[in-house]
């Protein structure tokens, strides 16, 4: 079977999930994520935690897949997003918040080692302690909810971006002592969903807004009017965006529209949309294989998770490849692809971590060509 189930955990009442990530420093690979919000009705405060995981060999038999094992638990306002710092000394944590806050959480050595090859899951119980670097409460208006890191050469790691409820987009300075504001602007009319460095050009950053809008903008031309925009190609608020680590110029949108996009940004003036596909839901997020180029993890909200082929070829289009499907009735938010290639057993699996709401579910499967 292309796509095998491997473990479904259930959150605890009140832990709805939002994100999932992966960590992607080497000797933390084995480590996830996981971000979640509720609305608590009777205070009308947005809660969230932070859910941290560790994949460990099952004992006793070393040919079966890893498992998830719970690591600690943070409490923190409603999480929206989360993203790794893509190159840091210590694994390091962005996370967007739902009072309007973006935090950054340090992590030590506690993180590092006891991965699915090991053979003691024992060290995997220690709980990991979480630092709070300085800087982040001075955000734009509404509540933040994406958040990316800086990643083209060179740059990695030194800006943070963030999307807010209120439309508003802000530029962050990312170091050691803390976070500093650098430029907060209005991108968009209604809320702006996503925000997100270009893999290749640290100057690039892609917004999608509720207005229906797909932005660039260039931060050496200020941030008065986006470099280009389309309100015409999606149907729908954009969600997502998401820059190709392994294609320059190839960038992928997604909508409240049910379609996932890909644009040709060669000429960040005149962008190309290259393809679209249905994928039966709204694409809440979509993530770029860590090693294979052609592949993609999509959330697609009421239709479940979809893996999908993005043709090498310039003329080529898109795909769906295989399904994976949480309860009906639940919202597909969090997806996102493991980086440790020994977990998921290898001959071309790739193992995933997907998220949904309501129905509260945490799933770790695998996808093999």
């Amino acid at each position: 079977m292309p796509v095998t189930s491997h473990q479904q955990l259930l959150l605890d009442a009140g832990e709805q999930p939002c994100s999932a990530e992966w960590c992607p420093d080497a000797a933390a690979a084995s480590v996830l994520a996981v971000g979640t919000y509720q609305l608590d009705e009777a205070s009308r405060q947005r809660l969230g935690k932070l859910l941290m995981y560790r994949l460990v060999p099952p004992d006793g038999d070393s040919s079966a897949p890893p498992q998830l094992l719970p690591l600690s638990s943070l409490a923190l306002p409603g999480i929206f997003d989360l993203r790794w710092h893509p190159r840091s000394a210590m694994p390091q944590l962005a996370a967007a918040l739902a009072d309007g806050s973006v935090r950054l959480l340090a992590f030590g050595k506690s993180l590092e080692g006891g991965g699915s090859s090991g053979s003691d899951s024992s060290a995997a119980a220690a709980p990991p302690e979480a630092t709070v670097v300085p800087g982040g409460e001075e955000a734009a208006e509404g509540m933040a909810v994406s958040v990316d890191y800086a990643r083209a050469a060179g740059f990695e790691g030194e800006q943070l971006v963030t999307s807010f409820s209120s439309g508003q987009l802000q530029l962050w300075q990312a170091a050691p002592a803390g976070l500093t504001s650098l430029a907060s602007w209005q991108a968009h009319q209604l809320e702006a969903w996503a925000a997100a460095f270009d893999y290749w050009n640290p100057s690039l950053i892609h917004s999608g807004g509720d207005d229906c809008a797909y932005r660039l903008w260039d931060s050496r031309q200020g941030f008065d009017a986006p470099a280009w925009q389309s309100s015409k190609a999606h149907g729908a608020g954009v969600c997502c965006a998401s820059s190709s680590p392994h294609r320059e110029h190839l960038v992928c949108t997604g909508s409240y529209d049910d379609r996932l996009r890909l644009w040709d940004v060669r000429s960040p003036k005149r962008p190309l949309q290259r393809a679209e596909v249905n994928t039966g839901g709204g694409v809440w997020r979509a993530k770029w294989h860590p090693s294979n180029p052609e592949l993609l993890l999509a959330a697609c909200m009421y239709n479940g998770f979809a893996v999908l082929r993005a043709a090498a070829a310039e003329s080529g289009g898109l795909e769906i490849l295989e399904s994976y499907e949480h309860a009906s009735g639940s919202l597909s938010y969090g997806a996102d692809w493991c980086r440790d290639e020994a977990a998921a057993g290898g001959s071309g699996a790739s193992l995933a971590a997907t998220a949904s709401f309501y129905d509260r579910q945490l799933h770790l499967w695998s996808y093999c060509a």
